[in-house]
């Protein structure tokens, strides 16, 4: 039995088109908030601080984490 491979290529890309265009606007029942962590470097007496920090930012600071929202008023 032989599949039909454009067939499976094309319901699978209309799947993932559909999810990725449905998922995002769901409501969610809590507030979700962006942060990034940046680190500042720890060879900031060193000559090659600059390098570091360009490494630092590099690694850790072109990510954003969600995190869920804290309310203060409960």
């Amino acid at each position: 039995m032989k599949i039909p491979l454009k067939g499976l290529t094309v319901s699978c890309i209309a799947i993932s088109l559909c999810s990725a265009y449905y998922l995002p606007q769901t409501q969610r029942p809590f507030d979700l908030i962006g942060v990034k962590f940046c680190p500042q470097t720890a060879n900031m007496n060193r000559t090659n601080a600059a390098l570091s920090q360009k490494e630092l930012d590099k690694k850790y600071c072109s990510y954003e984490h969600k995190l869920l929202k804290r309310s203060m008023g409960e």
